[in-house]
């Protein structure tokens, strides 16, 4: 007997109603879908003015801390400073304020030497409304602070007694590196006892030419010192943390450490007359004046003429020297105490006239702010030569 054999159609057809629960699933799958979207867009929204007002606050703390002093007579000028920089997103009065009590933690500033700025923006939502979520307050604050410099790398090696500097003015010519010919007018503040205000950062002697090497070597001789500025890092005496480095082969059998820089003793006529002719006629013709490297309204440093603001033109005649003590307390080759640092535009130089014991090279004091890192900061106050401003938080 022949058995019939069905096909069987083994998938599950759906009951009567069943066909009504799917859609009402779908429908709400779709919806929790688009809510999660809604929610994308809106974050991402809320992200983005996040991200325009830190910049805001930024820009407002980093500005209003150049006029910080460390004294509370700068307050009100660094506080007006700051708020005029609040807008590049269209931020209002209304929405930004900076303060100089407290910092983003609203810890208290007690040295004169912060700034805050805050901002806050109620952002409503777009499509996320349609679950209940109508916008939030958007907050932002940072706090900058102005310091001393407190370390530094990339000195020229001439060195500057603290007592001669002084109380500087802004413009006021010193005397950088003497010459044999003792000047009667300079008194104590001049070459003696075989030393002439050289210094020998990284290491003793006179050295190669500047034409070849750009200052790579770990250290660098006198002459291209000069050149390239000192590699090794220095530091102040009075900074407890600073990333400076010990001289472990200059002028004494135990390491020199970073506050301290041995002196090069005799007139070193040719290194200077190479390495300071290498400066100038590697200066941009930018920046090759005093009025073209110094703001006439503020008295400080042009941006477009610092040479530690990457991608400017070259301005190889603004140098930075320690600032130090005992320059001329011993005979030879000693120890010099580092206290700070100070910037100058180096004078018009005539090669041919540096010879013999005639070559004293000179310069006019900056006060500047640096917006580049050092390798350590020291307490502000109003004679800070070179301070250095960053964001804390």
């Amino acid at each position: 007997m022949k058995k019939i054999l069905k096909l069987v159609d083994l998938r599950r057809q759906p009951r009567d109603g069943e066909q009504g629960q799917i859609v009402i699933l779908a429908a709400l799958t779709a919806v929790v879908v688009l809510a999660f979207a809604a929610l994308a867009i809106d974050v991402g929204q809320f992200l983005h003015t996040r991200t325009n007002l830190q910049a805001d606050v930024d820009a407002m703390a980093l500005g209003g801390a150049q006029k910080l002093c460390g004294t509370a007579t700068c307050s009100t000028t660094a506080i007006s400073w700051a708020n005029d920089l609040r807008g590049p997103n269209d931020v209002t009065s209304a929405e930004a304020a900076a303060r100089v009590s407290t910092d983003c933690d609203g810890n208290p500033i007690e040295d004169n030497d912060k700034i805050t700025a805050t901002a806050t923006r109620n952002n409503s939502s777009f499509l996320a409304q349609i679950v209940g979520f109508t916008g939030a307050d958007i907050y932002a604050c940072a706090t900058a602070g102005k310091f001393a410099l407190g370390g530094a790398a990339g000195l020229v090696p001439f060195g500057i007694e603290e007592q001669c500097l002084g109380n500087a003015d802004v413009g006021e010519s010193y005397t950088l590196k003497f010459d044999s010919d003792t000047e009667e007018e300079n008194g104590p503040c001049d070459s003696g006892l075989g030393n002439y205000a050289a210094l020998g950062i990284d290491a003793s002697g006179a050295g190669p030419g500047c034409s070849s090497g750009a200052g790579t070597d770990d250290e660098l001789q006198f002459k291209r010192a000069i050149c390239f500025g000192a590699n090794r890092g220095i530091c102040a005496v009075s900074v407890i943390s600073c990333n400076g480095e010990a001289d472990d082969d200059n002028c004494a059998s135990a390491p020199v450490p970073a506050y301290q820089i041995c002196t090069e003793p005799g007139n070193m006529t040719g290194p200077i007359k190479d390495g300071v002719s290498f400066r100038m006629s590697n200066t941009s013709t930018q920046c090759d004046t005093w009025e073209e490297v110094v703001d006439a309204d503020t008295d400080s440093l042009l941006p477009i003429c610092d040479p530690w603001v990457p991608g400017g033109p070259s301005s190889l005649r603004v140098i930075m020297i320690p600032v130090v003590t005992g320059l001329w307390g011993d005979g030879g080759t000693h120890k010099v105490t580092v206290v700070s640092f100070a910037v100058f535009f180096l004078e018009t130089f005539v090669e041919k006239d540096c010879k013999g014991s005639d070559c004293d090279i000179r310069g006019r004091f900056i006060k500047t702010t640096m917006h580049t890192g050092g390798l350590g900061y020291a307490e502000l106050d109003e004679d800070s030569a070179v301070t250095v401003i960053k964001l804390i938080q």
